[in-house]
């Protein structure tokens, strides 16, 4: 069962999980993963375990309607998904979450540098690697199964895979392909990003390998640290509030930590919801990395601020010339 908000007693650590199917002994209510119960009546009848979820809950062994899998709800448009995760039911990134029900054909054809002209398998071999389209549309199931999901395009994602073990240890995400393909000796390599959004790069100055989902991430409306509505405020672009940290050789977690560092700079009040005021500069999220920079250019500021207000015959004085790192301010 997948965990990875840590809310349920399966260990969300445990290497030896695959975490590949739909969580099925938590409670319907998990504000970490955009749910809410359901509110259509066939999802919520005498023996559809209100209040939990389990197998009856998206399930009836008598179902209402003759839909595949005994399903309660049509899954045409994702309607079982979004009736429990409505709050993720948006079309506008800025409210955290990826748009879904959009028109693929016609984003990608509007922007066709941009887009893929239809999403791309990582691993056309296998089949259930395949990005699904509902419709034409994005939604839910575009990235994301229910059941024998790891989050790795190459491994099969069905029944006779999950009963030999055939099924990788995952962030639980239920990823239909890779959350960020390890392959550290080719660049660029894919990943559930990069199969739709084009001429998107590694981040890899010094070989760090820095891949998209280091920096985003599908869904960051929740933040289970966050103290005050400001931090509450989702950030644009699905910008994370925690960053993964990459390196040539590997990358961590960084909210998984004991102690989660928090490298976004975030402020409701700013222009963007991923940058803030510091010493009168903006740090965008690039600065949760490149802090080194932004203080450098904080301090040059504020020398200069400094400067500008000692008495004007004590600046011509001084003749004031000062270096920084090797980063010099000319005389005032």
């Amino acid at each position: 069962m997948a965990n990875p908000f840590g809310t349920t007693i399966e260990s969300n650590e445990n290497d030896s999980y695959s975490h590949s199917s739909h969580e099925w002994s938590a409670t319907d209510d998990n504000p970490a993963a955009g749910a809410l119960p359901p509110v259509n009546p066939v999802m919520n009848t005498i023996n559809s375990y209100n209040g939990s979820l389990s197998c009856n809950r998206c399930h009836g062994i008598h179902a209402p309607s003759p839909l595949p899998h005994l399903l309660r709800q049509s899954m045409n448009n994702d309607e079982l998904c979004l009736d429990c995760h409505r709050l993720r039911n948006t079309n506008s990134h800025i409210y955290g979450s990826h748009p879904v029900n959009m028109d693929y054909n016609a984003v990608a054809s509007s922007k066709p540098t941009k887009y893929s002209a239809s999403p791309v398998n990582s691993n056309p071999a296998n089949p259930t690697s395949d990005m699904k389209l509902a419709n034409g549309k994005v939604v839910c199931t575009t990235c994301h199964n229910a059941h024998f999901t790891d989050s790795s395009s190459k491994t099969l994602d069905n029944f006779s895979t999950a009963m030999v073990n055939g099924l990788v240890p995952s962030k639980g995400y239920l990823l239909r392909t890779d959350y960020r393909y390890v392959n550290y000796t080719t660049l660029d390599s894919p990943n559930i990003c990069t199969n739709c959004h084009t001429n998107k790069h590694e981040h890899n100055g010094r070989n760090q390998r820095v891949r998209c989902t280091d920096c985003h991430s599908g869904h960051v409306d929740y933040d289970p640290f966050a103290t005050d509505p400001a931090t509450m405020v989702p950030n644009v672009y699905m910008v994370k509030r925690y960053m993964n940290w990459s390196s040539a050789t590997g990358w961590k977690d960084n909210k998984k930590l004991t102690t989660p560092k928090q490298t976004l700079f975030q402020d409701a009040s700013a222009q963007r919801l991923y940058k803030r005021r510091m010493a009168r500069v903006s740090a965008r999220a690039v600065m949760g990395c490149h802090l080194g920079k932004q203080l450098l250019r904080a301090a040059i500021l504020t020398q200069r601020h400094m400067i500008l207000s000692m008495p004007l015959q004590l600046i011509v004085i001084a003749a004031i010339t000062t270096t920084a790192n090797g980063v010099s301010l000319p005389p005032v």
